[in-house]
């Protein structure tokens, strides 16, 4: 099919995507902050720009996850439909009346594009893909080989990963036809320089960092520590009237299952500690002592036995499963970051006071965060374990009491308002 000549009114750039665009380098690495616009100076590049999609190139766009591809896709479909000579979805594949091709991947399989030749790819939010050095050197960069075609790699960092690698490549001498670019949000004019300034009052700091100034940040160093020395020094508050029981179940033979409580004045406690103890016992423990008060029980893997059991006996137990969707989904990744901020926020403002307790000062010092796709992220709990040497038992219980607590305005601090009670 002959090449058909078309022309289309240019993307209004912004200085800092101009740059990007007017580097003639063949491989480019951008890490760019939120709202940047790196997605759509991509897109463009891709598809409008000289010697993209609309001059008759086979071009594509590669994302971590379908849901990530749609996103992009969406745009893409949209800005190419008068120049679109057929579309299919589900395929991810749109060509155009010039002869040019665009095809859509997600990562989620290393081998996605195997086999196919382009122009020009793009890998978007490239620093979430978790198989992008599989991807890229096994896959991706062989379909370059035929057209010497070019590559985008555009993303947020998230953290010392294999995009950061790319991007030191891009600073190396040794290899000419690399490019980096460091794009903070405050570079698009068209964000208002009072919004970044919130979010860095809002955010902790190397959140802030990574998110809108695109720094790469060590997320294993003690910064990101999700407890800091003032949150863990110690409160001489003693306990009156229990109100809430937080239940971690052991999973493993060297794990403990440990009960905590919270007190009405905030004091918290590790009331019970329990090696090898069968689910029946520890229910009886529970039943014979604590019926009365609100009790938040681990409910993954042995602790959901535990539930049942003593929901049968009418207590009031609340099964808390860290891998669900947290309340504040556009803010924490799921319910066992937002409940480790909650405990965080009120060890800040002295809602709630620590027991001298060194093992569980020692646990809550070893959690580490990372924001991710613009959402709080703690580590795994096995992370923990390896760097710690034992599975974090006291603070996990310590944690779930405190969810449990809910004390009646106006001592309810107002950020928490949006809570169950």
């Amino acid at each position: 099919m002959p090449k058909v000549a078309l022309k289309c009114s240019q993307l209004l750039l912004h200085p800092v995507q101009f740059e990007i665009l007017s580097d003639s380098r063949r491989f480019k690495v951008i890490a760019a902050g939120r709202r940047f616009g790196k997605t759509l100076l991509a897109t463009e590049w891709l598809t409008l720009a000289p010697g993209g999609a609309i001059e008759g190139n086979p071009v594509a766009i590669f994302a971590p996850t379908y849901k990530l591809l749609l996103e992009a896709w969406a745009d893409i479909e949209r800005t190419l439909r008068p120049l679109t000579r057929r579309i299919n979805r589900a395929e991810m594949r749109i060509e155009l009346i010039s002869g040019g091709t665009i095809d859509g991947w997600t990562l989620e399989r290393p081998d996605a594009g195997r086999g196919r030749k382009y122009a020009r790819v793009v890998i978007d939010e490239a620093a979430h893909a978790r198989h992008l050095k599989e991807a890229w050197e096994h896959a991706i960069a062989p379909t370059l080989t035929d057209l010497r075609g070019e590559a985008w790699f555009i993303s947020t960092p998230a953290g010392l990963n294999y995009f950061w690698e790319l991007y030191r490549r891009g600073e190396d001498p040794d290899y000419p036809d690399w490019a980096s670019f460091t794009a903070p949000t405050s570079a698009n004019p068209f964000i208002p320089a009072e919004e970044i300034a919130e979010r860095q009052r809002e955010l902790p700091e190397n959140v802030f960092r990574q998110e809108y100034l695109a720094e790469f940040v060590d997320w294993n160093s003690d910064e990101n520590a999700f407890f800091d020395a003032a949150m863990l020094s110690s409160d001489a508050r003693q306990p009156d009237a229990l109100v809430s029981v937080g239940v971690d179940v052991a999973r493993f033979g060297n794990d403990e299952t440990v009960i905590a409580g919270v007190a009405r004045n905030g004091a918290v406690s590790i009331l019970h500690t329990l090696r090898k103890s069968p689910i029946t016992t520890i229910a009886e423990l529970i039943f014979s002592q604590y019926r009365q008060y609100r009790i938040v029980v681990d409910d993954a893997g042995l602790g959901g036995g535990l539930t049942d059991i003593l929901r049968k006996e009418k207590l009031n137990v609340e099964a808390f499963n860290g891998a669900e969707a947290a309340i504040r989904d556009g803010q924490f990744a799921n319910l066992r970051a937002e409940s480790y901020w909650v405990l965080a926020e009120h060890l800040r403002y002295r809602d709630v006071a620590l027991p001298d307790d060194r093992k569980l000062k020692d646990e809550l010092a070893a959690l580490r965060y990372s924001y991710q796709r613009g959402r709080i992220l703690l580590e795994p709990k096995d992370a923990v374990r390896q760097r710690l040497g034992r599975s974090p038992d006291r603070a996990d219980a310590v944690c779930y009491a405190v969810w449990g607590w809910r004390p009646r305005k106006p001592q309810y601090r107002t950020e928490f308002s949006y809570l169950p009670r």
